[in-house]
């Protein structure tokens, strides 16, 4: 019995262990990128769809910005943003959206 115990002891560090490293080494995100097609959706390989996964570890960063336009020519649309502070975790799901020099998150 004692044995067991200790097997089990050790079987638990190790994969503590090893999701420790696996933690440490993630990014900001653990959720993969969306995928940037390279070609296009018919393409030539007789499927009706592919794409290419390349995960660059830049981490995503979201803007704070308000639901009505404002003067910017240096915030680019289709950023991720948000209209109120985001707590850890959460999800963004707006994106800036531009005419002429003016932004809004929508």
């Amino acid at each position: 019995m004692k044995n067991v115990i200790a097997t089990a002891a050790l079987v638990l560090a190790a994969t503590g262990a090893a999701a420790s490293l696996w933690l440490a080494s993630a990014d900001t995100a653990l959720a993969p990128e969306p995928a940037m097609l390279t070609q296009n959706l018919s393409g030539t390989t007789g499927v009706s769809a592919s794409a290419v996964y390349i995960n660059t570890s830049n981490p995503t960063g979201v803007v704070k910005w308000p639901g009505s336009y404002v003067y910017s020519t240096t915030l680019a649309a289709g950023q991720p943003c948000s209209t109120v502070d985001l707590g850890a975790w959460s999800t963004a799901t707006r994106v800036i959206v531009a005419t002429g020099n003016y932004r809004k998150c929508a």
